[in-house]
């Protein structure tokens, strides 16, 4: 067997995994080379046989599926992966895992499975110039070429999960409009594909990637004004960088991005030296004068470290080329999922709880008085999820208008309700159906939220900003929250057993410095973990005094050595500890697994 893996970019440092009919591994963590070719594979035993090929997309773990009875030549992308949920109704992690391989996934069901993909995906396959029969499995296609089996790649944002006991799979075009949800035999909603992606250069769009990665060489290179940063910015280009003054144009824009690489996000590590690795495609905006897609900027540093550079980030066709538009919005508006996993260690039995958030960061600005968070519900109407006021004058972004102080619930009326602090920008998602029926619509309705603006305090007058179309702007959601049902089956870290006595045992003196280096484990290789925190509150926020130790991990490693210095109060054998695990899955959900120590709370609750 023969084949390629892609993602519409090439996986990064993926290895591959071979399973027979009968759950034998043939091959493991075998090293596919940047190009995205593998093989040749011997296949040995009872067929199928499954491929499961794991790497990194910008910063995000991902793992691609696909199957085959005969050998030959067999891709392994999104839209294998999906063929064989649609044809087996599970996802294909479970299918990697089983001890067999069931008897109804075979050629017919993928057959099946395949017709009811191409039919739902006609118009971006069609863009892409591809036959309306194709078969994804045996399709040629070049990662990172962004041309036919490529293209088509670029233009699927596809993700797949389990709603209940259905599993689904969830697509929305990057180069036009819709949302497609399907489960084994059944499909909702439709995709168009805007008539002016038709030879649309998104090759051009690695070549200005290349470009700007030879401006990041130094402050002599990023400054240059013939080769710099300055010669690959739009004319209309923007930055909103945290707490630096908004930037617009070529000149300034490139001034503040070469003083941001020496401090990419404020904790004094410098990208001079790092590469921007072709990016990831996000939805393209064909409303304007110029074609404009969002790209997910993810910078490489010398030491390998990942580190995402700035959100809602855009590239525009402009003269021909393609130029770095920088903010895709005319302020700074951001959207993120998190699941939080909080285990108490401590005790004869372990004690789990939950929380699922969404955070969403809105820039403060004049006249900017109130903003509405919502969502598209099953009806297609708008959903409020949050409004969002001025907490204080000065502050960079606005704050949740939450019930009450003591509550993590927004308030769904702008007249009635508090901000509680500055930068206050998460808020719960109720656990059981309540909460459950939002993570649906994102499901179902596209994975984006909108937020309009308003100049007054009741949310009723709209504020329309210079250079918007609108009062109201559509921000994606880079990973969605898990239906109750899915919090305990998410692949959370495990922590090997002497790191859970180490940390339940921790202490030291008021002042002392201490040392913690934990160790963990994967069951399933879903998750990528870039920092661990130790802390001495379950809030762990940045910048408080409970964060008492942090590290930025490099390349998904499996042990921190974390140390740490002791505020004004000792750590006793009843002090609350906790070591935080912060990573994200596939689909962008940020992971949050903590792990805390609280002897002095009642046995068998949650610390918190």
């Amino acid at each position: 067997m023969t084949g390629s893996v892609a993602a519409g970019v090439p996986l990064a440092s993926a290895k591959l995994r071979v399973v027979n009919g009968v759950g034998k591994a043939l091959v493991a963590d075998v090293a596919i080379p940047a190009s995205g070719n593998f093989g040749p594979v011997t296949l040995t035993g009872t067929a199928p046989f499954l491929i499961e090929a794991c790497g990194t997309v910008g910063d995000k773990v991902r793992c691609l599926y696909s199957i085959t009875a005969t050998g030959g030549v067999t891709q392994v992308t999104p839209l294998t992966s999906a063929a064989m949920l649609l044809a087996s109704s599970q996802v294909p992690e479970a299918l990697m895992a089983a001890a067999s391989t069931p008897a109804g996934l075979d050629s017919v069901s993928l057959a099946a499975a395949q017709t009811q993909l191409r039919n739902a995906l006609s118009a971006a396959i069609a863009e892409a110039g591809l036959s309306s029969g194709m078969d994804f499995f045996t399709e040629p296609v070049t990662a990172g070429s962004r041309l036919g089996h490529d293209r088509l790649l670029d233009d699927l944002g596809l993700s797949w999960g389990v709603d209940g006991f259905k599993p689904f799979v969830q697509v929305n075009p990057r180069l036009g409009t819709g949302s497609v949800y399907l489960e084994p035999g059944t499909t909702q909603g439709g995709i168009s594909i805007s008539p002016a992606a038709s030879g649309l250069n998104l090759a051009g769009i690695d070549g200005l990637f290349s470009a700007m990665t030879a401006a990041m060489v130094s402050p002599l290179a990023c400054n240059s004004t013939t080769t710099g940063m300055v010669t690959l910015l739009a004319a209309t280009s923007r930055s909103n960088l945290p707490g630096l003054p908004v930037f617009i144009g070529p000149v300034d824009v490139a001034l503040g991005m070469c003083y941001s690489l020496a401090d990419a996000i404020g904790d004094g590590r410098v990208l001079f030296g790092s590469s921007l690795p072709a990016p990831e495609l996000g939805r393209c905006d064909f409303s304007g004068a110029l074609p404009a897609c969002k790209v997910n900027v993810v910078a490489k540093s010398s030491k390998g470290a990942l580190v995402t550079w700035g959100f809602n980030q855009a590239v525009i066709l402009e003269s021909g080329g393609w130029r770095f538009q920088g903010d895709m919005q005319v302020l700074p508006l951001s959207a993120q999922a998190t699941l939080q996993r909080m285990r108490r260690l401590d005790g004869t039995t372990v004690v789990d709880s939950y929380a699922r958030r969404l955070g969403v960061t809105i820039g403060a600005i004049s006249g900017l008085a109130c903003a509405r968070v919502t969502q598209k519900n099953l009806s297609g109407s708008d959903q409020t999820l949050a409004y969002y006021k001025p907490h204080a004058a000065g502050a960079s972004y606005l704050s949740l208008w939450r019930v009450d102080a003591s509550s993590a619930s927004p308030s769904q009326n702008p007249a009635l309700g508090l901000s509680v602090g500055a930068d206050d920008r998460e808020f719960a998602l109720a656990a059981g159906a309540e909460g459950d029926a939002i993570v649906r619509n994102f499901y179902r309705s596209g994975r984006e939220i909108q937020v309009s603006l308003f100049s007054d305090t009741a949310c009723t007058t709209p504020l329309t900003l210079a250079g918007a179309p609108s009062s109201r702007f559509a921000v994606d959601l880079p990973g969605i929250p898990p239906l109750t049902a899915a919090f305990a089956g998410q692949p959370w870290p495990v922590l090997a057993a002497a790191s859970v006595t180490a940390l339940t045992g921790l202490k030291g003196a008021a002042l002392a410095k201490i040392t913690y280096t934990p160790t963990w484990t994967f069951s399933r290789e879903l998750v990528g973990i870039d920092s661990a925190l130790l802390c001495t509150d379950a809030l762990c926020a940045l910048g408080s005094a409970g964060r008492i130790g942090s590290l930025a991990l490099i390349a998904n490693p499996r042990t921190a050595a974390l140390a740490a210095t002791l505020g004004s109060t000792a750590m006793a054998a009843t002090s609350f500890r906790q070591l935080r695990l912060v990573g994200r899955n596939a689909d962008g959900l940020q992971l949050n697994a903590d792990y805390q120590s609280c002897t002095a709370a009642t046995a068998g609750q949650a610390c918190n």
